[in-house]
């Protein structure tokens, strides 16, 4: 499948190359071009002139993109090899790294709250899987 995001034509059936992951992550994010060069803090086209050139970009870059997407998996971005969303770096090892609540902080409480309501639905569902497979026996 190819598809163009901001003037640029991904072939995503072959992201082999850095840039290319770069510019699917990008795409897969829904943000432009202009707005991940502004997020890591590259001047207007560092990151589109390499990809429109296909040159790779600076180590030094690497390491911002990782730091500043941590969800993205660093492994994937260097090699291509598993998967572009980390496990390690989802949604509740993100929370985990979050700075503790201060009293009062109704929008966290709410977040956490929520966070909870998801894990017992999730328990409750285990737990009756669990139930209907020990039936089955």
């Amino acid at each position: 499948m190819q598809l163009f995001v901001d003037n640029y034509l991904i072939n995503f059936d072959k992201v082999s190359v850095l840039i290319d992951r770069i510019q699917f992550f990008i795409a897969q994010k829904g943000i432009s071009m202009r707005q991940f060069e502004m997020s890591i803090g590259a001047s207007n086209g560092v990151i589109s002139n390499a990809i429109k050139n296909s040159k790779d970009i600076r180590a030094s870059w690497l390491s911002i993109i990782i730091e500043t997407y941590p969800e993205i998996d660093a492994n994937w971005l260097l090699t291509g090899k598993g998967e572009m969303i980390s496990k390690e770096n989802s949604y509740t090892t993100q929370i985990m790294n979050e700075p503790l609540l201060e009293y009062g902080n109704t929008k966290a409480k709410s977040f956490i709250d929520a966070f909870a309501e998801d894990l017992k639905r999730e328990l409750y569902s285990i737990n009756k899987r669990l139930s209907d497979l020990e039936n089955r026996e």
